[in-house]
């Protein structure tokens, strides 16, 4: 597969060092010297770089990686690649006989990822580059731990340059600092039918029991997009995902949790957290919300209490052949006070008559 020099689809590691190629061969003739290969390196790992100069060292690591070593120049022979174990097969370390530095971090190590080229950083490097660059946290629990640190990127169809990225790494301590080239915007990373995402008055629309299909399709497509895809491909809006379980007067509500920001106003009150759980209920945690203050704002009154902190009003009700769908607006305080405030939906079915 072409890739052009303008339009890197992938990171560095995925098209060149991860993929099953066959044994490189043919020349080193044109090689880049020691010096110049080095400054390259530098560059592309530092988001300078040309996407062609980036790609012509993916180039090089591939030759190296793939070719035989007795054939390598002498700059690159004593290089070393190791792949990872089963569980991170993905994964290429790069030893150099030479150190480098690059970001202010001198190391002897890389790393080659699904994302791309990275150096091993500790977390005062990650923390001084982030204050440096301004960059930009996304989190995600729902497969192990992950932080991904970058720059705002552009959501519409503008070409994105390359640009910085710290992540953990995997279930080890320390972090990997390298360049994303991939050339997309967060939009271009996910199938089509991904890139129309939920607005703040959609969720607002939805945690008020008054959002139409569209809306809630919308959020739809951002909780796939969030779940299924690398924080690089989130929308803007999402600063983290995870599993909650909350109690509600002793029953678990297991819940898929999302960050946002900035947050959104519900009711007069800014709400960050919007939580979804299994059964067609959508709520923002409101956290330690005075919940006389949100019974009053949603409505709800004495008659409004179902059980040990739930409160619920219907707001609509489908009724067809067979079965009866019901929208509630609804209040939950869990047994650690948190304040949930919310929609629920769910159908009862029965015979037709």
């Amino acid at each position: 597969m072409y890739l052009p020099p303008d339009r890197l689809r992938v990171g560095i590691a995925a098209v060149v060092l991860l993929c099953a190629c066959t044994p490189v061969t043919g020349s080193w003739a044109a090689a880049p010297s020691a010096a110049s290969f080095e400054r390259d390196l530098v560059a592309t790992l530092e988001c300078r770089a040309a996407p062609a100069t980036a790609q012509a060292v993916a180039g090089t690591l591939r030759a190296a990686m793939y070719g035989d070593a007795q054939q390598r120049p002498a700059s690159l022979r004593e290089w070393r690649f190791e792949r990872g174990d089963d569980e991170d097969a993905s994964v290429v370390t790069i030893e150099m006989p030479v150190a480098l530095t690059a970001h202010g971090t001198t190391t002897r190590r890389l790393v080659a990822d699904g994302i791309g080229l990275a150096m091993p950083v500790d977390a005062a490097s990650r923390t001084r580059v982030v204050a440096a660059q301004g960059l930009r946290l996304q989190s995600s629990t729902l497969r192990g731990p992950l932080q991904v640190w970058s720059v705002q990127a552009p959501t519409g169809s503008a070409t994105a340059r390359a640009s910085l990225v710290i992540r953990s790494d995997g279930q080890r301590q320390g972090y990997r600092l390298g360049c994303d080239y991939a050339g997309q915007t967060r939009d271009e990373r996910v199938p089509a039918r991904l890139r129309e995402v939920a607005s703040a008055n959609d969720f607002a629309a939805a945690l008020d029991c008054r959002a139409d299909p569209a809306a809630l399709q919308r959020i739809a497509n951002t909780w796939e997009r969030v779940v299924e895809q690398p924080p690089l491909a989130w929308p803007e809006s999402i600063r983290a995902v995870s599993e909650r379980g909350y109690l509600v007067g002793g029953q678990a509500l297991p819940a898929q949790v999302i960050e946002l920001d900035p947050p959104l106003n519900l009711h007069g009150f800014p709400v960050q957290r919007i939580a979804v759980s299994i059964d067609g209920y959508i709520a923002g945690d409101l956290g330690q919300a005075p919940l006389d203050k949100m019974l009053a704002a949603t409505g709800m009154d004495a008659a409004a209490r179902k059980a040990n902190g739930v409160w619920t009003r219907e707001v609509a009700r489908d009724q067809r052949p067979g079965r009866t769908q019901l929208r509630e607006r609804s209040v939950l305080q869990t047994d650690d006070g948190t304040v949930l405030v919310g929609c629920m939906s769910g159908s009862t079915y029965s015979e037709p008559r």
